[in-house]
């Protein structure tokens, strides 16, 4: 006899969970921001740099797979000089 407990010991189904087709990711391409928000999640501001490469290359690989891509982004940064 195993002393080491099943998982199906502990779980309330009998089959492992299923995952349904990934309906949403949202991504954080950067860490730019014109705001320095004290409860932004990525801490994000005007003297962060760090920017993803390869956006266009990212969007074309998921628009290829029939995924939705919407592109959402801070646009007031767009007045920002540079």
């Amino acid at each position: 006899m195993s002393c080491t407990p099943t998982a199906s010991a502990h779980l309330p189904w009998s089959t492992a969970p299923t995952r349904e087709r990934l309906r949403t990711l949202q991504l954080n391409l950067g860490r730019f921001c014109n705001l320095a928000c004290t409860h932004c999640h990525v801490e994000a501001g005007p003297k962060r740099t760090e920017m993803i490469l390869g956006f266009r290359q990212l969007v074309l690989a998921v628009r290829a797979t029939g995924a939705e891509v919407i592109d959402r982004c801070n646009l007031a940064v767009l007045q920002e000089p540079g």
